[in-house]
């Protein structure tokens, strides 16, 4: 839609027989020009720019010479050949085909992707878990281990203490033996021999028989 005002009136009949034909024939030129360079994927993304006035130079040239001014082009979209407009919508679903194949491919690595993290994850938290149950029972292991020396060394000490006092009491009765006049030598001399013959003689006391006398013979 192109929107103008007539500005002289005289110059307009005297310029053309019909204006309409030459604002079409001044647009067409325009919207050529500015379609030549332009793929039909880019088209379409620019088609904001046949809104804009600085796109029809040669429309706005033309109606000044002619006696008339442009306010405003608004581009109401376009209308493609039968043949175009199939391949075009053939090329539209096939677009959308691939469009959705693709998307359902990336959600479908993504979801691939979503599973192997979280295995991944699964994983690693085992491996912690066995890591620090493994370093657990390394740690009660090592203090069974330390409990036993422990329980080794106070029973060892204990056998030191006793034994310790066990010698200080031997010490102190051989002291008070010293003391009472008893040589040490002799009697520890005498503690170290065993008699050749124990002879023990037992005695009824209920028997009132006179007690029986006895005559021990060394025999050489």
């Amino acid at each position: 839609m192109v929107f103008f005002k007539i500005v002289d009136l005289e110059k307009l009949l005297d310029s053309t027989h019909d204006p309409i034909a030459d604002f079409i024939n001044g647009a067409t030129a325009d919207v050529i020009e500015f379609t030549s360079n332009l793929l039909f994927e880019q088209f379409k993304t620019q088609t904001e720019k046949l809104n804009k006035m600085e796109t029809y130079p040669q429309l706005c040239k033309r109606a000044e010479g002619i006696g008339c001014e442009i306010h405003k082009v608004v581009f109401r979209g376009f209308q493609a050949p039968e043949a175009l407009q199939r391949m075009h919508d053939e090329a539209i679903e096939k677009r959308t085909a691939l469009t959705l194949e693709s998307e359902t491919e990336e959600q479908a690595q993504s979801l691939k992707d979503f599973k192997l993290n979280k295995e991944f994850e699964r994983a690693e938290k085992n491996q912690d878990l066995e890591k620090k149950q493994l370093v657990h029972r390394q740690h009660m292991e090592n203090m069974k281990h330390q409990q036993v020396i422990l329980q080794e060394q106070q029973a060892h000490d204990q056998k030191i203490k006793q034994q310790k006092e066990e010698q200080n009491l031997t010490m102190q009765f051989y002291n008070s033996l010293k003391d009472m006049g008893v040589e040490l030598t002799k009697y520890l001399v005498a503690q170290e021999q065993k008699p050749e013959k124990l002879i023990q003689i037992v005695s009824d006391k209920n028997n009132n028989a006179t007690n029986p006398q006895i005559h021990l013979h060394n025999k050489e």
